[in-house]
């Protein structure tokens, strides 16, 4: 739904194009003016009247963020991969941060910027709660 200020107002992909599920975890408003959203199976991007589908962010996207240099960031759980919890989309797509990358984190529910410009996020791992710092 939007409201734009008066009313609320029901949303629905253009014709041809769909979400990659129905069901929104999160969303971010980019200072460009596009529309992130986050679904229980991957994350778009609405832009001018145009819906793209980002494929290789699959997961359940928990959490986006737009750092200070514009980069978006997601947090993703329910992997379908092993590419890792934490991803940066990039201009050919997205690349994702795991194990191999030093974050052991097995998924991610929530991502924070600090005054300093680092990433922060939060999972889980082995049943405790637990926040990494991501430099890029």
């Amino acid at each position: 739904m939007r409201f734009d200020g008066v009313r609320f107002v029901s949303w629905q992909p253009p014709q041809g194009s769909e979400l990659p599920s129905s069901r929104i975890n999160s969303l971010l408003g980019a200072r460009d003016g596009s529309l992130w959203i986050g679904t229980s199976m991957g994350l778009a991007r609405w832009q001018n009247g145009n819906l793209t589908n980002y494929v290789d962010a699959a997961g359940s996207i928990m959490a986006i963020l737009e750092d200070r240099g514009d980069t978006i960031w997601i947090a993703r759980a329910n992997l379908s991969d092993t590419k890792g919890p934490l991803c940066k989309v990039t201009d050919t797509g997205v690349r994702c941060y795991g194990r191999d990358d030093g974050l052991a984190l097995p998924f991610a529910v929530t991502l924070a910027n600090d005054t300093l410009g680092n990433v922060w996020l939060a999972g889980c791992r082995h049943g405790f709660p637990l926040a990494n710092k991501f430099r890029r």
